[in-house]
């Protein structure tokens, strides 16, 4: 939910699993509490325009790859893939 309000994640490498997330560019992996602390210090320490970069990039991830439309995209693909598989079984 943060990357569709362009936030950037710092997250465990197991809650990010299955998330195209670049380290530094769009979010954060962190694994332990120094990892936390660096990766909160280093997105402190950046320039405004480098945040307003960094939150694009976030914002970009989340609407190429995890947006409702691209959900309903994937969606509407497998029940049409799923009915051209059942329309081909029943005609054999």
């Amino acid at each position: 939910e943060a990357l569709s309000y362009a936030l950037p994640v710092v997250g465990t490498t197991h809650a990010l699993t299955g998330y195209d997330i670049e380290q530094g560019i769009n979010s954060w992996r962190a694994d332990t509490p120094e990892d936390f602390i660096g990766a909160i210090n280093e997105y402190a320490e950046k320039s405004d325009e480098e945040k307003i970069t960094i939150r694009k990039a976030a914002y970009n991830l989340y609407e190429e790859k995890y947006s409702q439309n691209v959900s309903a995209k994937i969606m509407q693909e497998e029940i049409e893939r799923c009915v051209r598989k059942n329309s081909d079984r029943a005609n054999d």
